[in-house]
């Protein structure tokens, strides 16, 4: 994971492993999917576009390295 380098994939900077624990230091994701949704009349469809080109990309990228995700997050659109 620490070698992946796309724009819409979360890095990961650290591992730290315990007996118990495996601690994954990641950068951080703001918002989620659904926040974006809760946002009454801010969410537009060009958005929804840009987004869903955005997670294609990135779910391109980690499937080329045969990485499988279980969690999408997609950043708020630029002020």
């Amino acid at each position: 994971m620490m070698s992946l380098h796309h724009p819409n994939c979360v890095r990961c900077y650290e591992v730290l492993e315990t007996p118990k624990h495996v601690i994954l230091a990641l950068e951080m994701a703001e918002n989620d999917l659904f926040s974006l949704y809760e946002r009454p009349g801010k969410y537009t469809e060009r958005d929804a576009a840009r987004n869903v080109k955005d997670m294609a990309a990135g779910i391109a990228y980690l499937h080329s390295k045969n990485i499988v995700h279980r969690d999408l997050k997609v950043l708020p659109p630029p002020p």
